[in-house]
C-alpha cells in the first residue's frame, strides 16, 4: 500500500476548523453584547405584564369595594396574566383606606394577622382614640358569645335591626347541646347556661346568677357620651320585675310585653335638683321580650325579682358613662355607693343632704332621699364613680 501525504487537504481541514472557531467566537461575542438588550427587553415585557396585572387587580378590588353595603358578602374572580395571586393572612401589610370626610384619609394596616395589634394613620390630624365595630354580617359570618364562669343561666333573643334575618336564627351551643331556631320576638332561657353560643345573627343575652338581681339596660340607640337612649329591647325571665326609668326631661314611655302594652308619663315635680322618673311593675309567667320607647333620652334600670331585694348596678354619669360629676339614680329604694378614685376629698351633694368622700375611699348612703318627688340629682367634684344597690346590700365593686 502506497501512502502519500496531501498537504493541501491538511491545510484545507485546518482552515475549516479555524474558520468554524472564528465564527463561533464571533457569535459568542455578539450574544454577549446582545444579552443586556435581551434582558432589558424581557424585563420590560415582565414589567408591562405586572403593571397590567396589578392594574387589573386594582380595578377588580375597586369593583369589589363598591359592591353592596357594609356587611354584604361579595365575590370577584381575578385571573392573573402570569403566576397566581394569593392572600397572605398571616403577614398582612396592606394599607386599607376609608373616610367619610372629603380630602381626609383614615388608613389601617395589619388587621388580618390576628396579633391584637394594628397600625392606624390619619395624616390630616392627630389620632388620639380609635373605636372599632364589627361589620361582618351575614349567615356565613357567625356571632360568638363566650359565657363568663359565674353565669348559671341565660336568657337570649334575636337582636332587632336592619340586618335581621328573614328566617329563623340558628343558635348552636359550643359544648354540644341541642341547637335552637329563634325567630324575631322569641325568648329562650338556657338553664344551665352553655359554655358559649354561636349564632348566624346578633343576639341579646342576659346572664343570670342566683335569685334576683339588677342591671343597667343598654338602649338600642345608645348615646356614646352619656349612655342614655330612647328605645330598648330587653329579654326578661319569668318573675316579678321592676323597670325604673329616669330622665332629666319629662318624657312619655310606651311599653309592650307579652301582649300587654301601655303608656305612662314620667312624674312631674317642681322641686329643685329633682328630675323625672317612672316605675313599671311586670309580672311574667314566662320569659318575654320587653319593647320600650321614651320620648326623651333616659336611663333604664331593671330589677329582677325585686321582692328578693338583691342586685347592684353601675349608674351612668351624665357627662360620661360610669365616671363623672353628675348622676341621676332612679328613685328605687336601696343604697348608693359613692366612690372617689382620686387623692383629694370630694363633696357629693343632692337635695337636702350630702357627703364628703375622701380620696381612694367610698361612702354608702340610703336612697332615695327623704321628701324627693322623683329621681334626685347627684353632683360632685372631681369625677366620682357611682354604684346603686337594691335592698340592704351595698355594692362592693369600684368602677374606675
Amino acid at each position: 500500500m502506497n501512502l502519500q501525504r496531501e498537504d493541501e487537504a491538511v491545510s484545507s481541514t485546518i482552515a475549516t476548523v479555524l474558520l468554524f472557531g472564528g465564527v463561533v467566537s464571533i457569535i459568542g461575542m455578539m450574544m454577549a453584547s446582545m444579552m443586556p438588550v435581551i434582558l432589558e427587553m424581557q424585563g420590560s415585557i415582565e414589567r408591562n405584564d405586572m403593571a397590567s396585572q396589578m392594574g387589573l387587580l386594582a380595578q377588580r378590588a375597586d369593583s369589589l369595594a363598591e359592591t353592596g353595603m357594609p356587611g354584604d358578602a361579595a365575590h370577584v374572580e381575578i385571573r392573573p396574566i402570569d403566576g397566581e395571586l394569593r392572600w397572605d393572612e398571616t403577614a398582612s401589610g396592606m394599607w386599607y383606606s376609608a373616610t367619610w370626610a372629603e380630602s381626609h384619609t383614615l388608613r389601617s394596616r395589619g388587621l388580618l394577622d390576628f396579633d391584637a395589634e394594628f397600625d392606624v394613620r390619619h395624616q390630616e390630624s392627630e389620632t388620639t382614640a380609635v373605636c372599632l365595630d364589627d361589620l361582618r354580617l351575614g349567615a356565613d359570618r357567625p356571632f360568638h358569645y363566650t359565657t363568663p364562669a359565674w353565669v348559671e343561666a341565660m336568657v337570649i333573643t334575636v337582636t332587632p335591626g336592619v340586618a335581621e334575618t328573614l328566617g329563623p336564627v340558628k343558635v348552636k351551643p359550643t359544648d354540644g347541646g341541642s341547637d335552637l331556631a329563634l325567630r324575631a320576638g322569641d325568648v329562650v332561657t338556657l338553664d344551665p347556661a352553655p359554655a358559649g353560643l354561636a349564632a348566624n345573627a346578633a343576639l341579646t343575652v342576659l346572664y343570670l346568677r342566683g335569685d334576683g338581681g339588677a342591671f343597667l339596660a343598654t338602649p338600642s340607640d345608645e348615646d356614646p357620651i352619656d349612655g342614655t337612649g330612647r328605645a330598648w329591647t330587653v329579654p326578661l325571665p319569668q318573675g316579678l320585675h321592676e323597670v325604673h326609668m329616669s330622665s332629666s326631661e319629662r318624657s312619655m314611655i310606651d311599653w309592650d310585653i307579652a301582649g300587654e302594652r301601655d303608656r305612662v308619663i314620667m312624674s312631674e315635680t317642681s322641686q329643685a335638683e329633682v328630675a323625672h322618673g317612672a316605675t313599671l311593675t311586670l309580672n311574667l309567667t314566662a320569659p318575654s321580650l320587653l319593647h320600650l320607647t321614651s320620648s326623651a333620652p333616659a336611663d333604664m334600670v331593671v330589677h329582677l325579682d325585686h321582692e328578693q331585694a338583691h342586685g347592684r348596678v353601675p349608674l351612668n354619669a351624665h357627662a360620661g358613662p360610669l365616671m363623672g360629676t353628675r348622676f341621676l339614680p332612679p328613685d328605687a329604694h336601696g343604697s348608693l355607693l359613692l366612690t372617689n378614685p382620686g387623692t383629694e376629698p370630694v363633696t357629693v351633694t343632692w337635695r337636702g343632704d350630702g357627703r364628703t368622700v375622701t380620696g381612694g375611699s367610698h361612702v354608702s348612703v340610703d336612697w332615695p332621699p327623704a321628701g324627693a318627688q322623683g329621681p334626685a340629682l347627684l353632683r360632685g367634684q372631681p369625677h366620682t364613680p357611682d354604684t346603686g344597690s337594691a335592698g340592704n346590700r351595698s355594692a362592693a365593686r369600684v368602677f374606675a
